[in-house]
């Protein structure tokens, strides 16, 4: 069983009502929390926002199906305007769990300070019936007088922060499948004579609960560890996975803050980790977290991404908004996974419209930056006139601009008039540091970017952008596929490739199939997966 949708109104700080319910039956309140807009789940969900944004609200709404003493702490003390605070969840066999609270004790020799009063309200529409259950909620009680979800025990917990000193064969054994993400570990231990041990793990748990650990400096001795030893960052992954690995199959499974302890390479591997588990256990997760890192693996098409605003809850939000309100400044872009270079804003256009057909989980700004190294760029936004001879190859500045990310690829013009034509020696330096540093050059394979778009989708552009032309002057790999003829003109004009880009990209699907296109967005894409 896995949840579908999530309705709330005042739980917290959550959802206040501009209007409230005049009505005293449980019901009118119910519909109108229906007519409320609901959130929408899918098998992973992540919650993402600041501190104090409800990113456990909902975690805990969830929880309370379990452990009903929780309820207690979701409604405020005093709601505003005097709104009867409520949440309700359906599940995919359609039934729905409600809950509702008041200020106002069932019993009036209560303290309403200290208690709260709850009314469950259960619809199950197979049998056509609904159940209703009031009682008043001690706020700091263990138990509550509250039933409990009748599949609770498909629900399960974890804070990330949490570290227990004992270990499991479990854990250890995912604490092996991560061996590559951990530092000075011997991942490739040697036997008698230089021979190599085959499925012999890295670690082993011993009977008295420590763990044999080999290090790489020492591949023949292992050593001895109490499990409290063991790097805080490695605990936490493997008793993060190992749980989520033993929770049923088809299970709801909350995991708060999973980035605790842990650096942003290894979360990567540990989120992946744990996407592939839930999924291939079928298991519908729920991961609350204020970590920019997770924010990349949730471009992913299979995650679902919600974002805690503090009074309201936004779904599919985007991204780069969340990384402003989580406190990221604009100089981070130094720092992004992967930067692209390019001369101008048409090569941007080009390059994301290409991506985005090739592997739309890939966002600029999340993934990858797309940054200028030069060119004539005040003529191509229409500040300046272009020059002829103005050829000056600013691509020169692009090694100083390099230093500032290793993570690099660069996408530059040929600018070959003909196939025996070389390139300029700037660009081929360009080209050696790059590759040297492990990043990708791609270097046009005719004259510019513009000739990887087929000739007849190029003209059809231009004469959309310039109502005076008449024809393309060449369809060449070697020409300038911007030059057009006019009406009733000699002259040869250039096209505005800023317009003619945005034309393209809005109106044509990628041919991948000119020239090297298809084979050089690949290689790309792939460069950018792997800075991710």
């Amino acid at each position: 069983m896995k949840i579908k949708h999530i309705w709330l109104s005042a739980i917290r700080t959550l959802n206040t009502p501009s209007q409230t319910v005049n009505a005293n039956n449980l019901m009118s309140h119910w519909q109108a929390l229906q007519q409320s807009g609901a959130i929408t789940l899918g098998d992973i969900n992540v919650f993402i926002g600041e501190n104090g944004s409800g990113k456990s609200t909902v975690i805990d709404m969830v929880r309370a199906l379990k452990h009903p003493e929780i309820l207690a702490s979701l409604p405020r003390e005093n709601p505003p305007r005097q709104i009867l605070p409520g949440y309700s969840i359906s599940f995919d066999n359609d039934d729905n769990w409600s809950y509702f609270f008041s200020g106002n004790t069932f019993d009036p020799d209560l303290d309403c300070i200290e208690n709260v009063a709850c009314s469950q309200l259960l619809l199950i529409p197979s049998e056509r019936k609904h159940y209703v259950r009031s009682s008043d909620l001690h706020k700091h009680a263990l138990f509550s007088p509250v039933p409990r979800f009748y599949e609770y025990a498909n629900i399960h917990y974890r804070n990330g922060m949490t570290l227990e000193d004992q270990f499991s064969e479990d854990a250890v054994a995912e604490l092996n499948k991560s061996k590559p993400f951990l530092c000075s570990l011997a991942t490739d231990r040697q036997g008698s004579f230089g021979a190599t041990l085959i499925d012999d793990g890295t670690f082993q748990l011993g009977e008295d609960g420590r763990l044999s650990v080999w290090i790489k400096d020492d591949p023949k001795m292992p050593n001895q560890l109490p499990v409290s030893w063991l790097p805080t960052g490695w605990k936490s992954y493997a008793l993060m996975a190992a749980w989520l690995r033993n929770c049923p199959k088809h299970a709801i499974c909350l995991l708060e803050e999973p980035e605790s302890h842990l650096h942003p390479k290894m979360l990567r591997f540990v989120m992946d980790s744990l996407i592939e588990i839930a999924t291939e256990r079928h298991q519908q997760l729920l991961i609350s977290t204020h970590s920019a890192t997770v924010i990349n693996i949730a471009a992913k098409d299979k995650l679902t991404l919600f974002e805690m605003c503090g009074s309201h809850i936004k779904s599919q939000p985007d991204r780069r908004d969340i990384l402003d309100r989580l406190g990221y400044l604009a100089s981070d872009i130094l720092q992004a996974n992967c930067i692209v270079w390019v001369e101008g804003p048409s090569d941007r256009t080009y390059l994301n419209y290409w991506l985005a057909g090739r592997a739309p989980e890939l966002v600029e700004g999340i993934h990858y930056s797309v940054m200028y190294y030069g060119g004539r760029l005040l003529s191509h936004l229409g500040v300046a006139e272009e020059n002829e001879d103005d050829s000056e190859d600013n691509s020169a500045d692009f090694i100083n601009l390099q230093s500032l990310n290793r993570n690099s690829a660069i996408l530059i013009d040929s600018d070959k008039s003909s196939a025996k034509g070389k390139l300029r020696k700037t660009k081929e330096r360009v080209i050696k540091e790059i590759q040297a540093n492990g990043g990708v050059a791609w270097v046009t394979k005719g004259r510019e970017i513009e000739n990887y778009i087929a000739p007849q989708y190029m003209e059809v552009a231009i004469k959309q952008v310039h109502r005076t032309a008449k024809r393309i002057v060449s369809q060449s790999i070697w020409a300038n596929a911007l030059e057009y003829k006019k009406l009733h003109a000699r002259k040869k004009t250039v096209a505005n490739k800023v317009k003619v880009a945005a034309k393209i990209s809005s109106e044509y699907k990628p041919d991948y199939s000119v020239l090297d296109l298809g084979e050089r967005i690949d290689e790309l894409c792939t460069f950018i997966r792997k800075c991710n």
